[in-house]
C-alpha cells in the first residue's frame, strides 16, 4: 500500500513538471497587484453600443481601430481613455457656464460645428442625481468613450449660452470644446435640420 501511494506521488510531481514545461510563459515576470486591479476593473465597466444606421457606419471605422488599440494597450498593462476620460471607458465633459441675460447665440453653421473638438449622437440612458449619462451611438469627430457623463442643465436658466437640458430616452447630437459642451443649438435634440448640419461638417 505504501509503494502504491509512493509510486502515485512521483506520478503526479512528473505530471507538474510537464505541465511546468509545456506553460510558454511561465518565465514571464506576473503583473503586479494593482495592473491586475486595473484590468479587472476595465473589463468589469466596458458598456457595449447599438449598431449604428447604415449610413453612418463608415465613420465608425475609425472608432473601431482605436478599439483595437486601446484592446491592445490593456494587455500591455495601459489603459486609454478619451479627453476628460475617468478611467473605466468613460468622458467626462463639462457643461457650459451660462452667458447670462445680455448673451446672445449666432446662428448655427456648419461652418462653426467643424472646429469642435468632440461631436458624437448618443442616447441618454440616465439623468439620475442632476448627471447625465450617454451612450454614444455616432462618432462625427475625436476620440470619445462608449459612455460620456455631463452635468444636467437647469430649465429654469432661460438664457442663450445656457447649459443644455437632456432627457432621459432622448437621442441628441452633441459638440465640444476641449471638453465642455457647446450650447447656442450646437449641442441639441436630433432632428433633420440639426442632423443635416452635422453631415455638412464633418
Amino acid at each position: 500500500m505504501t509503494n502504491n501511494r509512493h509510486h502515485d506521488e512521483h506520478d503526479d510531481n512528473q505530471v507538474i513538471a510537464w505541465m511546468r514545461d509545456a506553460d510558454p510563459v511561465s518565465d514571464l515576470t506576473p503583473l503586479p497587484a494593482w495592473q491586475l486591479e486595473r484590468l479587472k476593473e476595465t473589463a468589469m465597466t466596458t458598456t457595449t453600443t447599438t449598431p449604428a444606421p447604415a449610413r453612418n457606419r463608415r465613420r465608425l471605422f475609425a472608432v473601431a481601430g482605436i478599439s483595437a488599440a486601446a484592446a491592445a494597450a490593456i494587455i500591455g498593462g495601459v489603459v486609454l481613455t478619451g479627453p476628460g476620460s475617468t478611467g473605466g471607458g468613460v468622458t467626462a465633459l463639462s457643461a457650459p457656464a451660462a452667458g447670462g441675460p445680455a448673451a446672445m447665440c449666432a446662428e448655427v453653421t456648419p461652418e462653426a460645428l467643424a472646429s469642435s473638438t468632440l461631436a458624437f449622437r448618443g442616447t441618454v440612458t440616465s439623468t439620475a442625481d442632476g448627471l447625465v449619462t450617454f451612450r454614444v451611438d455616432d462618432v462625427f469627430t475625436g476620440d470619445v468613450e462608449q459612455t460620456v457623463t455631463v452635468s444636467q442643465g437647469d430649465s429654469d436658466v432661460p438664457v442663450d449660452g445656457a447649459a443644455p437640458v437632456f432627457e432621459d430616452g432622448g437621442t441628441y447630437l452633441v459638440s465640444t470644446t476641449e471638453n465642455v459642451i457647446q450650447s447656442c443649438g450646437l449641442t441639441g435634440e436630433d432632428s433633420p435640420e440639426l442632423s443635416s448640419l452635422y453631415d455638412q461638417a464633418f
